[in-house]
């Protein structure tokens, strides 16, 4: 698309404030496709004639860019009409098409982005919600802690009672202290061999004792 000077600029404000169903969004045209399709190529037309050629996608482009800008411009002068300046101090746009687009569009509620100041009033609410959400969360996790505690007291009491209970009671004496054999007890008792006693030898006739009181008699 052409670079377009500050005259070209106004020129196409003009035809665009010619179309209606362009830019007036209170009128049951304005959600007329057809009839603002047709506008579009009505401002094609005209601007191909003085040798400005541009296609309908740039059209949309160049008025979505002309509206941004005076939207911008429009904000400048409402904070420095707010931060209290003087009349010969106030913003005043030197954009020559501003005043041309500002008798027609400012009659027309229009979408634009808020000032700081004006988001405030949402940021301090988010600010509460969050706020909020803390002193929700801190509660759960103060009941968190306490059932923590609680759990916990059991097992501390019996290890205290243990610790009290094992200055009296020797670990000779306390099946709580019967230690299993080591393992090396175990593999001694294992390979210690089994000895069993020597086999009787039965004594010779002349050396039993009661053979020789029946040969006595």
């Amino acid at each position: 698309m052409p670079k377009l000077a500050d005259e070209i600029n106004l020129k196409f404000v003009q035809l665009y404030r010619e179309e209606e169903c362009l830019w007036n969004a209170s009128i049951p045209s304005y959600k007329d496709k057809q009839m603002r399709d047709s506008s579009l190529e009505k401002i094609r037309d005209i601007l191909n004639k003085d040798g400005i050629e541009m296609s309908i996608k740039e059209i949309k482009n160049k008025i979505k860019n002309l509206r941004a800008t005076y939207c911008q411009e429009l904000t400048k002068i409402e904070k420095s009409e707010r931060s209290g300046a003087g009349t010969a101090e106030v913003y005043k746009p030197k954009i020559i098409w501003f005043e041309e687009m500002h008798n027609f569009i400012k009659k027309v509620p229009m979408k634009r982005k808020t000032s700081n100041n004006q988001d405030s009033p949402n940021n301090n609410k988010d600010d509460n919600s969050a706020s909020n959400s803390q002193s929700l969360e801190q509660p759960v996790a103060e009941n968190l802690s306490e059932k923590t505690v609680e759990m916990s007291q059991p097992a501390s009491e019996m290890s205290s009672i243990q610790d009290k209970t094992s200055k009296f009671i020797s670990p000779g004496t306390s099946p709580l202290y019967t230690n299993p054999p080591s393992q090396l007890q175990q593999t001694e008792q294992r390979d210690e061999p089994i000895i069993h006693p020597p086999p009787q030898q039965e004594l010779e006739q002349d050396e039993d004792p009661i053979y020789q009181a029946f040969q006595n008699a």
